[in-house]
C-alpha cells in the first residue's frame, strides 16, 4: 500500500459547485455538486461516481489519473455503444440529404 504524502493535483473552483482539477500539467476531470453529493467525471467524461464530500471526489480523480484510467480516450466496452450512435448520426444525416 502506498500512501501520497502530497497531491500532485491542483484544483480550482471555476463556478458555483463545479471544480476543475490538473496533474501534471494535464486535465484531470471535474468535480460537480449535484443535490448535496459531489460527482467526479475524467478528463475523457469516465464518470467516477457520486460522493458524500468534494475531498472523496477529488481522491477519486487523483487516484484514477494516477492510475493513468480516463487517459485512454475509449475504453473497450464503450467501442460497440460509440459505433452505434455514430451509424446512427450518420443513417439521420444521410436521410436527411436524400430528401432534400
Amino acid at each position: 500500500m502506498t500512501i501520497a504524502l502530497y497531491s500532485r493535483t491542483s484544483w480550482r473552483e471555476v463556478d458555483t459547485d463545479f471544480t476543475v482539477g490538473q496533474t501534471d500539467g494535464e486535465f484531470a476531470g471535474t468535480v460537480e455538486r449535484v443535490d448535496g453529493r459531489f460527482l467526479a467525471t475524467t478528463s475523457v467524461g469516465v464518470k467516477l461516481g457520486s460522493f458524500r464530500s468534494a475531498d472523496a471526489a477529488q481522491r477519486a480523480l487523483e487516484d484514477a489519473a494516477e492510475a493513468g484510467a480516463g487517459r485512454s480516450a475509449v475504453g473497450r466496452w464503450q467501442l460497440p455503444v460509440i459505433i452505434a450512435s455514430l451509424a446512427t448520426v450518420c443513417a439521420t444525416a444521410l436521410t436527411a440529404v436524400v430528401s432534400l
